[in-house]
């Protein structure tokens, strides 16, 4: 395994430790210090910027009440929205699953198998954890188990296990994986003068 010598941190380490150097002609085509290194000392700069009331991303003045400059956070917001269209796209376009809104503020990912929110944590260190799902998503080819719902029926899902939408008197639960049908999971889901019963006894 060939390795070389970071640096920053003097330590020697495989080559895929390395980004790639893209800009001047390297003897192993990598770049010169680590990845950790490279992303720690671009961290300090960005916090160094944020201190001196500048924008974390670029050299502008900091916009009042946050870390970014009114150009990076509309850069920043564009490049979010068109992941979030991109994914929901590749899961059959922005509309949702269960009652058909396509107003865009309202999507979201669901994990047709019930472990969005395990999942979503163990992707990300912050509290944004839906741009983590929509990165991650991407990066592994749009794997099966997701689809795309409004956050009604998403939250309905997750709550009660059934969506409104889908009351017909009947038993209701969630798909798996493969389309099929467990009726271990099932519920039966009924209505009545506007009332509303699970397995006989009435929710609301």
């Amino acid at each position: 395994m060939e390795k070389k010598i970071c640096t920053i941190c003097q330590k020697n380490k495989p080559l895929s430790d390395y980004g790639i150097s893209r800009g001047r002609t390297t003897p192993t085509g990598r770049k010169a210090a680590c990845r950790k290194c490279t992303n720690e000392r671009a961290t300090e700069l960005r916090n160094a910027r944020v201190i001196i009331g500048l924008c974390r991303h670029c050299t502008r003045p900091k916009s009042k009440n946050t870390i970014l400059c009114d150009t990076c956070k509309t850069n920043q917001k564009a490049t979010r929205t068109r992941l979030k269209v991109e994914v929901f796209n590749a899961y059959g376009g922005c509309v949702c699953q269960c009652c058909g809104e396509t107003t865009l503020e309202f999507l979201s990912i669901d994990h047709i198998n019930g472990d969005g929110a395990k999942h979503r944590k163990s992707l990300s260190k912050t509290n944004n954890y839906g741009q983590a799902i929509y990165g991650w998503l991407k990066r592994n080819k749009y794997p099966k188990g997701f689809r795309v719902l409004c956050m009604n029926c998403n939250f309905a899902l997750g709550k009660f296990g059934y969506c409104p939408h889908k009351l017909k008197n009947t038993e209701y639960s969630r798909p798996s994986l493969d389309g099929g049908y467990n009726p271990a999971e099932s519920v039966l889901v009924t209505e009545n003068q506007g009332s509303v019963f699970i397995d006989g006894d009435k929710v609301f």
